[in-house]
């Protein structure tokens, strides 16, 4: 089973894409499970680099929490960071 990440055409039911756009999927893991960690921390890097436009060193805010799938990919993602970059991000209670 392999996964993709196109920019286009994500729903459709059939794609022509080439091999190095492609991505393994662990063994164990069934479709649902791919498509939600997929799903959550592409959501999450892109409001993180896409939408919030954050460079190394400025301090994001997640604020209400990381309860669901998208916050707690947005903070394996800062702690990544941290160790990487030094991107550092702050949690609101």
């Amino acid at each position: 089973m392999i996964a993709a990440l196109p920019i286009v055409g994500g729903y459709a039911e059939y794609m022509c894409l080439p091999s190095d756009e492609l991505v393994p999927i662990p063994p164990g893991l069934d479709h649902a499970e791919a498509v939600s960690l997929v799903l959550n921390y592409i959501t999450a890097y892109q409001m993180i680099y896409r939408c919030a436009h954050t460079k190394l060193g400025e301090i994001i805010l997640i604020n209400g929490g990381a309860a669901g799938g998208v916050g707690t990919a947005l903070l394996q993602l800062r702690k990544l960071a941290n160790v990487i970059a030094g991107l550092r991000i702050v949690k609101s209670t």
